[in-house]
């Protein structure tokens, strides 16, 4: 089986992010207004006891020469069916930029020593990767879907981590008003719960998204939707933040091939 889901959007965002953090992987620095781009693929494969399904994602937009959005995950989704609604399942996750970014964001001066250091890693040109690896739980049942397990998150690449273990949760809530009209809840967390070695300070920290969306369907294939998306980071180690709050418009194409 294979869904495909593609949209084009209009999006209004408010930033907010404490001085001398480091901006999460694939997220925007600074307030705006957009254009963007957003798609999924899944590839589903399963049987009776078993279910493989390949997830590759894009979350793409710029404002002239600045990148807002410039996310690229791919992810593979293992689920042993045992019973009708709790399953085990195991989860690979990748997730890196479509485009080169900057170290950090250009200060407003120099001032210090930190203000150097600041701008000498604007001049570097990084593409970060990280991966999650997670075991656990996954359920299933008419209105709401999900996994809740455990397992670790490590940037691979620009910068190079120490493994951070931790809880996953994703949960799906999806209510159908009419035959055209449905309302999604969606809440994608991770949570560091042991330091990893080394001295790295962003090896504990506590991060989610929450999106609700209000989809109306046009025809079978075509759709409008409503979102609204929360993304929160904090290191907890010194409780620095960094939020993303967006309002998106859309026009949603969606397209399901069964065999």
């Amino acid at each position: 089986m294979i869904s495909m889901y593609l949209s084009g959007f209009y999006e209004a965002s408010r930033i907010i992010v404490d001085n001398k953090i480091n901006i999460p992987v694939g997220e925007p620095d600074q307030s705006y207004n957009k254009w963007g781009l957003e798609g999924r693929l899944d590839v589903t494969l399963y049987n009776r006891y078993h279910m493989l399904i390949f997830t590759p994602y894009i979350n793409y937009s710029r404002q002239n020469e600045q990148f807002l959005n410039n996310l690229l995950r791919d992810t593979v989704k293992y689920v042993l069916n045992l019973h009708p609604i709790v399953n085990l399942y195991e989860k690979s996750q990748i997730e890196t930029v479509v485009l080169p970014v900057r170290g950090a964001a250009l200060p407003n001066g120099i001032a210090s020593t930190d203000d150097i250091k600041q701008y000498l890693n604007y001049r570097k040109v990084l593409r970060p990767v990280t991966v999650r690896e997670t075991v656990g739980m996954s359920i299933h049942s008419q209105l709401v879907t999900g996994n809740i397990g455990c397992g670790f998150e490590k940037y691979i690449h620009d910068p190079v981590n120490p493994l951070v273990f931790g809880i996953e949760m994703l949960l799906t809530f999806k209510y159908e008003f009419f035959k055209y009209l449905t309302y999604t809840l969606k809440f994608d967390s991770f949570c560091s719960l042991l330091r990893a070695r080394g001295k790295n300070k962003e090896s504990y920290y506590f991060r989610s998204e929450l999106e609700n969306a209000l989809s109306v369907r046009l025809t079978d294939i075509l759709g409008f939707s409503l979102r609204h998306r929360w993304y929160f980071y904090q290191n907890l180690s010194n409780n620095k933040h960094y939020s993303n709050s967006q309002i998106v418009t859309s026009l949603d194409f969606r397209m399901d091939f069964k065999n």
